[in-house]
């Protein structure tokens, strides 16, 4: 009998057996909070520019990496990415007593929420008009409501997703050497 692992990293992205993504965003959640940490303390510099370019080079990478793969659905594991930048945006001087919608909006920011929602449907956008290599139609089909005419606008598109895999346990790969 081969055992299944209780824990998969897969090109970065730590996963379970039940693809559940709660302790891969723990982990870049914590790793993302030390980088902004750093990035406060060693900057002598208070300049909010510097300071939040370094956060955007630096930080949110680690937190946006493969996201499409592990977005998040639980409101718990949401909150726990968003505090990353939520965090820093309030140690940046003259934002502490703002709301963090505010902050946002005066430094001209996406909430990280955002962000992977509109990297969610950019891949979507790919996936469906055959700009990935990948068999589109192994994921999802299109169905249009007047199935006569060749070319549809897309408001009359609707997406049907297949059902890619019956087992969780197959759709695990080996471990990579």
């Amino acid at each position: 009998i081969i055992d299944c692992p209780k824990l998969v990293t897969d090109l970065g992205v730590a996963y379970d057996g039940k693809l559940n993504f709660s302790t891969h965003i723990a982990k870049i959640a914590a790793k993302a909070h030390r980088r902004a940490s750093l990035i406060q303390r060693c900057f002598v510099s208070r300049n909010t520019h510097s300071l939040l370019t370094a956060f955007n080079v630096y930080v949110r990478p680690q937190l946006e990496y493969c996201s499409v793969v592990w977005s998040p659905h639980l409101k718990k594991d949401i909150e726990l990415i968003e505090k990353v930048q939520r965090r820093f945006t309030k140690r940046l001087p003259g934002m502490k007593n703002l709301t963090y919608e505010l902050r946002l909006a005066k430094l001209k920011l996406d909430s990280l929420e955002l962000r992977r929602i509109r990297a969610d449907l950019i891949w979507t956008y790919k996936l469906i008009f055959g700009q990935l290599h990948i068999d589109s139609k192994a994921f999802c089909r299109l169905i249009g409501y007047q199935a006569n005419e060749s070319v549809l606008p897309a408001c009359c598109l609707s997406v049907c997703l297949s059902v890619v895999c019956l087992s969780v346990k197959a759709c695990i790969p080996a471990k990579r050497r």
